[in-house]
Order: C-alpha cells, then sequence, then structure tokens
C-alpha cells in the first residue's frame, strides 16, 4: 500500500513508531505502538439514524426512540427497521457499512427478540464513526394472563339492581379441568387460557388436588408455570368457583335439588334440601313477589294451616269436605277472629274440618300470632293420624334422652314423642318445645315427615 493509502482508507490501523539514538550519537533508543481508525466520514447517529417501528398496528412503520411490544412467540426484530444516511443523504447498507446487535439484560448477544424481557439495540460501524444516539432500548412484556374466568361458571340473576350469585352448575358426572374452559382476559376478548403453558389444578376446600368436581362446595384453581415458556406470562393468582346444585341435572334418584331458590338459603345451611323440598313441592312458599324465604323468620298459626292444606293438595286429600264460601264472610273457618277472605281463609277452613288444628279452646284461631315448635309438631302429628294408616302415637318416655324434655307441654307429650320416634323433631340433640318455631325448622319437620313416610 502506497504510504497515504491507509489515509483515505477506511479501517483500523497499528503504527510502530522506532528511534534509534546511536544514529544521533546517543546510547538511547526504543519504540512507541499506536492504534487508530480511519473512517470514511462522520454521521451524526441523532440527526440521520433512525429506528422504524409499526407503533399502532396500522401498517405504516414510525420513527421511534424505544420500542415496546407483548409476547407473541415471533421474533421482534425482524419487524424493527434501522435506517442510517450520511449528510448528503446517502442511505448506508446494513451489515456491509453498520451492524445492528440485540442484547439481554445481562450484557449477553442475542440473535432474535422473542421471549419478554429487556433489550438493548446497538448500531455500530467500522468504517463511519457514528456519533449521538446509537443505542436503543426494546421490550416485550409478558403476556397478563391474570384475569382468569371459568367460562363453565354462569350468573343467577335475583333482581335488576345487581344482585348476582356466580356460580358452576353441579353435573352428576362431575365437572372436569377441560369441561371448566379456562378463559382470560385479552384486550377487549376473552381468549382461551394457555394450559400448556401454565399449569392449572383443582383443589377442594382442604387443598387437595381432584380431577373433577363432584359435589358442592367452594374450589380452588391453582396455577404455576408448567415449563420455561411460562417465563413469558404472568402467572395468574389462584381464583374460587362455586359449584352449586340448581335443579339442571338429575340425582341418582331422580331428583333435582335446587339450592338457587331464594336468597336467604344458602346451598351449606342444614335447611337447604328440606327449603328445596317443600318449595318444589309447593307446601311453603317464598314471600309474594320476592326471592326470599324469610328462613328465620317465626311462623304464625295462619301461615302454618297452609303448610297441611298444600300437603293434602299434592296428596289429593283435602276434598273429604265441601268448603263453604260465602261473599260477606269468605270461607266459614269456625274460628271468631278468622277472616274468612285473608290468603290463609281456604286452609283454615279446611284444616279445622280435617282436624288438623283446634282452636284455642275459647273458639278463636290467633292467626297472627307465632306457633311454638312443638304445636307445629302436633299439627304433623294430626295429619298423619288423619291420613297415615301406620300412625301409632309416641311414648313421652322417648323424651327422657333430652335435657330439655322437661319444657314439652303434659298436653304435647305424645305427639312430641311421635316425632322423636319417627326423627322429625329432635334431630339436632335438642326439643325446644316452646320456641317459637322459624320457617326453616318447619321446613326440616316437613321435610323428616315425608321422609318417614
Amino acid at each position: 500500500m502506497a504510504s497515504s493509502s491507509w489515509q483515505t482508507t477506511p479501517g483500523t490501523y497499528t503504527m510502530i513508531i522506532s528511534y534509534d539514538g546511536s544514529l544521533s550519537g546517543y546510547d538511547a533508543g526504543g519504540q512507541a505502538v499506536v492504534t487508530f481508525t480511519v473512517y470514511k466520514e462522520a454521521v451524526n447517529a441523532d440527526a440521520i439514524a433512525a429506528v422504524l417501528y409499526d407503533v399502532d398496528g396500522d401498517g405504516t412503520k414510525e420513527v421511534v426512540s424505544s420500542v415496546e411490544a407483548a409476547y407473541d412467540g415471533t421474533d421482534l426484530a425482524g419487524r424493527i427497521e434501522t435506517v442510517v444516511e450520511t449528510a448528503n443523504g446517502y442511505r448506508l447498507m446494513p451489515v456491509r457499512d453498520y451492524t445492528v446487535r440485540y442484547y439481554s439484560a445481562d450484557g449477553t448477544q442475542v440473535r432474535t427478540l422473542i421471549d419478554a424481557g429487556t433489550y438493548t439495540l446497538k448500531v455500530t460501524s467500522d468504517i463511519y464513526k457514528l456519533t449521538g444516539t446509537t443505542e436503543m432500548t426494546v421490550t416485550i412484556n409478558k403476556i397478563g394472563a391474570t384475569n382468569v374466568k371459568a367460562a363453565a361458571v354462569t350468573d343467577k340473576k335475583w333482581d335488576n339492581v345487581g344482585n348476582v350469585t356466580s356460580y358452576l352448575p353441579w353435573q352428576a358426572d362431575g365437572v372436569t379441568l377441560d369441561e371448566l374452559n379456562l378463559q382470560y382476559k385479552d384486550g377487549d376478548s376473552w381468549v382461551p387460557f394457555p394450559m400448556d403453558v401454565i399449569k392449572a389444578t383443582i383443589l377442594d376446600s382442604e387443598g387437595n388436588e381432584v380431577k373433577k368436581i363432584e359435589e358442592e362446595g367452594v374450589y380452588t384453581i391453582h396455577f404455576e408455570g408448567r415449563n420455561p415458556n411460562a417465563d413469558n406470562y404472568v402467572v395468574p393468582g389462584d381464583i374460587t368457583i362455586t359449584c352449586i346444585k340448581d335443579g339442571t341435572e338429575a340425582e341418582e334418584d331422580g331428583s333435582h335439588v335446587n339450592h338457587l331458590i331464594f336468597t336467604d338459603v344458602n346451598y351449606i345451611d342444614y335447611f337447604a334440601d328440606p327449603v328445596n323440598y317443600v318449595a318444589n313441592k309447593k307446601f311453603m312458599n317464598g314471600y309474594a313477589n320476592t326471592n326470599v324465604f324469610g328462613s328465620y323468620d317465626n311462623l304464625t298459626s295462619g301461615q302454618v294451616a297452609c303448610v297441611p292444606y298444600n300437603m293434602a293438595l299434592d296428596n289429593r286429600k283435602d276434598d273429604e269436605t265441601d268448603l263453604v264460601y260465602t261473599e260477606d264472610k269468605g270461607y266459614i273457618t269456625g274460628f271468631s277472629d278468622v277472616d274468612g277472605k285473608a290468603y290463609y281463609g281456604a286452609a283454615i277452613a279446611w284444616a279445622k274440618q280435617a282436624g288438623v288444628v283446634n282452636d284455642y279452646g275459647d273458639g278463636t284461631f290467633k292467626p297472627e300470632q307465632t306457633v311454638t315448635r312443638e304445636e307445629f309438631c302436633a299439627m304433623l302429628a294430626n295429619y298423619a293420624s288423619k291420613y297415615e294408616d301406620g300412625y301409632a302415637e309416641g311414648d313421652a318416655a322417648t323424651l327422657a334422652d333430652f335435657e330439655d324434655a322437661d319444657q314439652v307441654s303434659e298436653w304435647a307429650e305424645k305427639v312430641v314423642a311421635w316425632g322423636v320416634e319417627n326423627g322429625i323433631i329432635g334431630n339436632g340433640g335438642f326439643l325446644a318445645p316452646s320456641a317459637s318455631i322459624i320457617r326453616a325448622d318447619a321446613a326440616c319437620m316437613v321435610y323428616n315427615y315425608a321422609e318417614a313416610e
């Protein structure tokens, strides 16, 4: 190479300078090594170097100072374009004139931008001197699969003011993980959950893994990374779902249990099945124009009379006598204080003639007075003695097993004993005979009576 060719040829050079002192009459000498780079020309990266990227997905790339995208499993580097031009507008060629490299957060060079993380884009050249900003941050965000739902979960809307119960309908054959149909929110859409990447497990209330949901109850769906690719996702926290019988699936005996009839009856309540039974049989109803059963409300005499009457209607045993109805008084009940036109008029008239209820010894029925547990048991006993061939009165000695047996009225000893012997009352280990009966316990007694038949 000519002595001056290095001055016009881009590249990196090493110059060795030697000095021999003896030539000048000196004993000393030595050498120096100098390395330097010759550039073709200087390029201001801030002014004429650019990175182009389609930010909004409209098909047009814009000049950007950083790139941010969501993980989608493809190479983001293929969608990033770099442009470098000289001061006179000459566009440089990548690879030949300059190099674009990517580095991970730990400084390791990478060839592709696929996995979530923060990277650095660097533009370098051995030919041109690039000054200014020649580095750019590239971020690939993890997929935020945090908003997860089971599409198999449905809603029971109780009213128009937002009272809703979200639940998984119970199925006789159980519900598997696949049948839960897990999804996560991606923008405005729900998309299938990446089960091949993130492992989902069903846990019961004890924290034990189950293969499918077979019983009513609260279950937890637990998530954890299944493989290294899970690092590209934000693994969601646990979610819970509640499985409830809603009457859509028949049990082994063919019955359809619905624990979503009333807002104040929870599937875990001790009276859930009894309330379901009496409601389906129409022996007892909720309050008119509501979804409320009034589980803990006391029953009045007028309400109580409707129960055996509805039972008789169901069993077609209500036509043994003809009820008398007049325009001015309604049903003739035989009680001086009963309005025959009230909702309970027909029921009380029937119950009086059938001998299921009696007066208080003074010709009154007291329809608005609360009823005690022993009085309700007596009503069921009267019904059974009237219509059941195998009825036998109870033995008062049976009550000796209860600590509160001494609270049973003398007149009620045999009917309460009958209730104990037939599993109708006393199943909780107490009688509480003089306590006002609540609607939930009345449903339990009717249910127990039906089971004992």
